[in-house]
């Protein structure tokens, strides 16, 4: 009697190719004939033939008779597990990453870990990564790629860190020039961001940008010096979470800019910086941003007075929309001060690497609004 978990045969496993079947039959009953004519082999990762043959290597520890069948299989056939993390740090389209993550998830019937779940749930891909998954799910490798993200932070925790060094996690983070991103900040922190879990801090310096005493320029240069009390690390910093990321094959640095101009290229770079099982530039045409109609959010003249373009476009948390157009600093700065910001921001390597050129208006062509970035 052949005996797998708590299912019996009344003849014993005798050949390479019966083990496979019995393995087959124990971890998705009734689907053996299916898996011979191919319609399991992508899930299981490896062909029939390719079963068998791992399977002989256990012939001289397997009995033809009480045998744990599936324990043994699941020792071959268990892939390493990786990790996908989207770090898009916030005004860099993370809401559009969490929409990405969403699908291939859904797609894919993978576990998606991310803050923006309801109720988050990103502190659980530890626990996850480390656990034991139940057998089928082991088989199936639905536990295999653990998606994580969108982190709003460059910067990761030890532990994820080292599995990072290890070449255990693909690492996909999404950069905008830093101008573009203090300005977005500005009227977010200003007018468009619900102020419900503000802290004191952040509500004082709201009242400040909605009572015209602060500038965009004066805003940055508290920024950068980390007093905008905004998110959980100034803009510097977060740059500086990707100097040891950005030198290892298993990071993919993309740019905002391209996602916003040149949505192909991106789309292209993301796919193939995903593991072979989730690659699907389809699904990425398909979710390209709509960016509306031309001009509608986009400063079109220099603002010395932010309080003008809040007044002409009527920013506010009930129209959460500004122009998601690359240069938009250029309204708000002067060119003396963006070579003032630049001079400090280009300090940091990363930043340097792909904004350090002077700063310019962007490409002509029409501007494409969307939800605020």
């Amino acid at each position: 009697m052949f005996v797998a978990g708590t299912h019996s045969y009344a003849r014993p496993a005798t050949t390479d190719q019966q083990i496979s079947n019995h393995a087959i039959n124990y971890l998705l009953p009734g689907s053996g004939r299916a898996f011979r004519s191919g319609q399991m082999q992508q899930q299981l990762c490896c062909s029939p033939a390719r079963l068998c043959a791992q399977t002989a290597s256990l012939r001289s520890i397997v009995p033809t008779e009480h045998v744990h069948i599936c324990t043994l299989v699941m020792k071959q056939h268990t892939p390493e597990k990786q990790i996908v993390r989207f770090a898009f740090t916030h005004k860099t389209a993370s809401m559009f990453a969490f929409r990405i993550l969403k699908q291939l998830a859904r797609n894919k019937r993978y576990c998606l870990y991310s803050r923006n779940n309801s109720p988050q749930n990103a502190h659980l891909v530890q626990p996850a990564y480390e656990g034991k998954s139940n057998i089928l799910k082991r088989l199936l490798g639905k536990d295999r790629i653990l998606l994580l993200g969108p982190e709003r932070e460059y910067e990761m925790d030890e532990w994820l860190r080292q599995r990072f060094l290890e070449g255990k996690v693909a690492n996909i983070c999404q950069i905008r020039h830093p101008l573009d991103m203090m300005v977005s900040q500005y009227f977010s922190h200003g007018w468009i961001h619900p102020d419900t879990n503000f802290t004191d801090e952040k509500t004082r310096m709201r009242r400040r940008l909605q009572a015209g005493e602060c500038s965009v320029f004066d805003y940055m240069k508290l920024e950068m010096n980390d007093e905008s009390h905004f998110t959980g690390s100034y803009i510097i910093k977060k740059f500086d979470g990707l100097l040891e990321q950005g030198k290892r094959a298993n990071t993919t640095i993309l740019k905002y800019e391209d996602m916003y101009f040149t949505y192909g290229y991106w789309a292209d770079r993301l796919n193939d910086a995903l593991p072979k099982p989730l690659r699907n530039r389809n699904l990425l045409e398909r979710l390209a941003p709509d960016f509306g109609e031309p001009a509608k959010r986009l400063a079109s003249r220099f603002y010395d007075d932010p309080l003008e373009y809040v007044s002409e476009y009527r920013i506010g948390q009930q129209n959460h929309v500004r122009s998601a157009k690359p240069g938009d600093h250029v309204n708000f700065l002067s060119g003396d001060q963006i070579d003032m910001l630049m001079e400090v921001l280009c300090e940091n390597p990363i930043i340097r690497q792909f904004y350090g050129n002077k700063s310019e208006k962007a490409p002509a062509g029409g501007d494409r609004s969307s939800p605020a970035v």
